[in-house]
């Protein structure tokens, strides 16, 4: 199997090498603090997200690019949680917001059963340079709107939380949260 190197492909192996590299080096600095867990979570779901769109992008054989279509979106789904979650930890906000986070988990849920569906991604198909690529289903909108509220509201604490903290370490804390 001859693979074709391109800015698109390198970007997803190194973007999900740095996650993994990250995540881990984050975690094994104190494997107890919530925040380090979250951390890993969000981190090792982006990697899975990225190698496996990565594989999408280059195999030849279409069963493994809907393999690798499933296992991307597996791990889409949870990194908005894994980052909401992140932001209510680091923003001291889980009690507070704990029964919107149950509810997006339940969410997350609903889009973990519905992953292998064609109404969620109908196919992958050659396009745009990629040998595969998704093409989205009817339910898939909704799996947009679930990931635009998620970041958008975690976003939102975040932006709040800077706007009402004195302290410049937290402040730097919640825009090194929202940067990365």
């Amino acid at each position: 199997m001859f693979v074709s190197f391109t800015y698109y492909t390198i970007s997803l192996l190194v973007g999900g090498f740095l996650a993994f590299i990250s995540g881990l080096v984050v975690y094994l600095n104190n494997r107890s603090r919530a925040e380090n867990q979250a951390w890993f979570a969000m981190t090792l779901s982006t990697s899975v997200w990225s190698f496996a769109y990565y594989y999408m992008t280059v195999t030849e054989d279409k069963s493994v690019a809907m393999l690798s279509n499933w296992t991307l979106h597996y791990a889409a789904i949870f990194i908005p949680l894994f980052y909401f979650l992140l932001v209510l930890i680091i923003t001291e906000k889980v009690k507070k917001y704990r029964p919107l986070f149950f509810c997006f988990t339940a969410c997350a849920l609903f889009f973990l059963s519905i992953n292998t569906l064609p109404s969620f991604v109908s196919d992958v198909i050659p396009k745009v340079g990629f040998n595969f690529a998704p093409v989205p289903g009817p339910l898939y909108i909704y799996f947009l709107i679930y990931f635009i509220i998620l970041v958008t509201y975690g976003l939102g604490v975040c932006i709040y939380k800077i706007q009402n903290t004195l302290s410049d370490n937290d402040r730097a804390r919640y825009i090194y949260t929202i940067l990365f």
